[in-house]
């Protein structure tokens, strides 16, 4: 049986893909999404900052832990040690590294009452990153057991950015109006994009990160697009999945707004 931190690559790899693995891990997922994002409406802004805190600290640990795990991995198989190996760049770890010191900037705007800038970039791509890489999970460890240490890191990593994006999103304790609106989306795609490409004159074009060389789902789809106009589709894909989590909480924003008037909503206690 796997041991719960193993470094080997043995037997056949598992299928991650529309198994049972696969719908038990977004099962679990949206359970404690829903569970964590329904507790933080509930409480008041001064614990509101605390949950959003120990979330962030979470997810700083839960990096470290990844990245000492890599790096035993490929020890432990005579790999190379590369930056791009070790931290297995791709991304929602690129929207994580982003988001990161966003929610540090949270916490200290949340305490002080204010609205910031750039929050909306947790929403639009941590989140989106991370629904995407549990709808479809390239980066597990498909030669070790769904309850190995890195496929649990893989999985919590992706449920505390999607919670920290969703309880931002509701928060009133800061500007949901203007966290929420479209262009800030926008923004967000064309900042991860000025990154991804920048990155990849870094790191050499021929690693191909975040599909910015060339897009082999498109490919495998029929559709041939010489750089950078499949730039132009992901970014619009990108958009249509941002509109499809940006309209229920829209949704959600208004009827609050209503039942605030009325005097029907009692989330949100004092400080």
């Amino acid at each position: 049986m796997d041991s719960f931190y193993s470094f080997d690559i043995t037997g056949e790899p598992k299928n991650y893909f529309y198994s049972g693995n696969h719908f038990f891990m977004l099962l679990v997922s949206l359970v404690l999404i829903i569970f964590f994002t329904m507790l933080y409406e509930r409480k008041s802004r001064r614990r509101q900052r605390i949950f959003v805190g120990v979330v962030t600290t979470l997810l700083f640990l839960l990096e470290i832990a990844r990245l000492c795990w890599r790096y035993y991995f490929l020890k432990a198989n005579s790999m190379e040690i590369t930056f791009i190996s070790l931290t297995g760049i791709d991304f929602f770890q690129s929207c994580l590294y982003i988001s990161l010191p966003l929610l540090i900037l949270a916490v200290v705007c949340m305490k002080k009452k204010d609205y910031t800038f750039g929050l909306s970039f947790i929403f639009a791509m941590g989140a989106l990153s991370g629904i995407i890489s549990l709808i479809y999970p390239v980066g597990v460890n498909v030669y070790h057991e769904f309850y190995h240490a890195y496929n649990l890191i893989y999985i919590l990593e992706r449920i505390g950015l999607i919670t920290c994006g969703f309880i931002l999103a509701i928060s009133r304790n800061i500007s949901a109006t203007e966290f929420l609106d479209l262009w800030g989306g926008l923004l967000s795609i064309a900042t991860f994009g000025a990154f991804a490409v920048g990155l990849n004159f870094i790191l050499g074009w021929e690693n191909n990160l975040f599909y910015v060389a060339s897009c082999p789902i498109f490919e495998e789809l029929g559709v041939y697009l010489p750089f950078p106009s499949h730039l132009v589709m992901l970014g619009i894909f990108l958009f249509l999945f941002q509109l499809v989590m940006y309209l229920p909480f829209r949704l959600y924003e208004k009827w609050r707004n209503k039942a605030i008037m009325e005097g029907r909503y009692h989330g949100h206690g004092g400080n």
